[in-house]
């Protein structure tokens, strides 16, 4: 999982289900931005599970 600004992104990689949430629209997190077809969404849900996999690299204690 990752915050970053208005936006929260989790990864469950057992599952490789994703999540993606504008906090600032959706506080209670109840809409996930993952479910709709928008190209947007994607690539900054792409972003942040790169910036999540450099964390990984540098800090081994972060979960997968």
């Amino acid at each position: 999982m990752i915050r970053h600004g208005r936006y929260k992104y989790v990864h469950y990689t057992r599952t490789e289900e994703k999540e993606l949430y504008d906090l600032k629209r959706d506080p209670h997190e109840l809409f996930n931005l993952m479910s709709t077809r928008r190209e947007h969404w994607k690539k900054k849900a792409a972003a942040l599970e790169r910036q999540l996999n450099r964390m990984r690299k540098v800090r081994p204690e972060v979960r997968r």
